[in-house]
């Protein structure tokens, strides 16, 4: 009877157990999905480490603040410039602002890079305190590629996904083509509504 007594409670807490360990599908920690809604939504991996959109930005001088996500299209350029923003705190607790852009040519079908010119730009710039960085392609070698999937006027949605490398600017303005000053992005993924 004394085993009895013992094994109930052993085998609730592996019940318990074992419905806990359902596996979570939200990816609220992850990257996003690679969706074509209109989801507002952004990520990839920065040399490994997983990079969405997050917080608000708002200029100190005005006060004004903004979405830390937006497409504008300007239909007589053929272009969007996409902008994702992520604003957090550092554990020395000093304010930390990410900004992603992403310039594309909707006219192109197909993979667009910076070779065959439907690939306009893609940069990082990165605030930390006082510390301020910049990533671009390499001018000598740009190794950076961007898929629009969906282009939707009538609806007002670009979705997609990009990859490739940036590189820290020099003093000089150019940027460098060395590992160590550099951010491998993959997985990327946007899905974004457009401004006009």
């Amino acid at each position: 009877m004394k085993i009895i007594k013992l094994l109930i409670p052993f085998a609730f807490m592996v019940i318990v157990f074992v419905s806990c360990r359902k596996e979570d599908t939200t990816n609220q920690l992850g990257l996003p999905e690679k969706t074509q809604t209109g989801n507002q939504t952004i990520g990839f991996l920065s040399n490994e480490s997983i990079w969405t959109n997050s917080g608000q930005y708002c200029d100190q001088s005005s006060g004004a603040c903004r979405q830390n996500i937006h497409a504008y299209y300007y239909p007589g350029n053929t272009i969007v410039l996409i902008c994702a923003d992520k604003n957090t705190i550092t554990k020395t607790n000093e304010k930390k602002i990410e900004a992603f852009t992403l310039v594309v040519d909707v006219t192109q079908k197909g993979t667009l890079t910076f070779q065959n010119g439907n690939l306009q730009d893609a940069n990082m710039f990165i605030v930390e305190g006082k510390d301020k960085y910049a990533y671009y392609p390499s001018l000598i070698e740009p190794d950076f590629r961007a898929t629009v999937s969906k282009f939707d006027t009538l609806n007002k949605i670009i979705s997609g996904e990009f990859s490739g490398k940036l590189y820290k600017q020099n003093v000089s303005g150019t940027a460098g083509i060395s590992a160590p000053d550099s951010l491998i992005i993959k997985e990327g993924r946007f899905d974004i509504k457009i401004i006009k």
